[in-house]
């Protein structure tokens, strides 16, 4: 089942900043603006992190449970960022004399960051493969043939069929709750 072939480091990042820029096209200006001043110290960044995957150990795989938490961690960073952007746009309309700048960056970041949480949303989901998760149901379904899938991976096909069954209409209702709250026209 696992014939994916992961892409190699270095082009799978160019790849995602490529798609960045292209997500991010009506705001160029911004996105170049934040990426110039990220590698600044002086201005820090209070945003909240950016979600990212567990990372498994070695030789281990990457489990559905940890798509889907993920996953999870996207809505939970959408949802911050969409509820923190009204107050940094509020922010940087009252006028005071030092950090002007800092307040325009930051609010920035967060319109990027929300930009290209699009992107990550549909690589991760498009990552899960229904494809797999299908061919595990019917592995469970027919059976295996004899001495291919020990029971221990058996059980991994039934525990990710599960949590894929649950979990992912979870994440993507949710996903669609932030969406639509991020396009309200009480945001911004």
């Amino acid at each position: 089942m696992d014939s994916f072939q992961a892409m190699p480091q270095p082009q799978a990042e160019q790849m995602l900043e490529e798609l960045y820029d292209l997500v991010c096209k009506d705001i160029r200006g911004l996105r170049r603006l934040v990426k110039q001043n990220d590698v600044l110290p002086f201005y820090r960044n209070t945003l909240p992190p950016k979600a990212q995957m567990r990372q498994p150990a070695p030789g281990e795989t990457v489990r559905m449970r940890d798509q889907i938490d993920f996953l999870n961690a996207l809505v939970a960073e959408a949802d911050q960022l969409t509820d923190l952007l009204p107050r940094l746009a509020a922010r940087q309309r009252i006028p005071q004399n030092l950090d002007n700048y800092e307040k325009s960056l930051e609010f920035a970041r967060c319109v990027v960051r929300i930009k290209e949480l699009g992107v990550d949303w549909e690589i991760a989901t498009a990552g899960i493969g229904e494809v797999n998760i299908n061919e595990a149901k019917r592995i469970l379904q027919e059976g295996d043939k004899p001495g291919i899938l020990t029971e221990n991976e058996l059980q991994i096909l039934r525990e990710d069929v599960k949590v894929w069954e649950e979990g992912l209409p979870a994440a993507k209702a949710a996903w669609e709750v932030v969406l639509q709250k991020s396009i309200s026209p009480t945001n911004v």
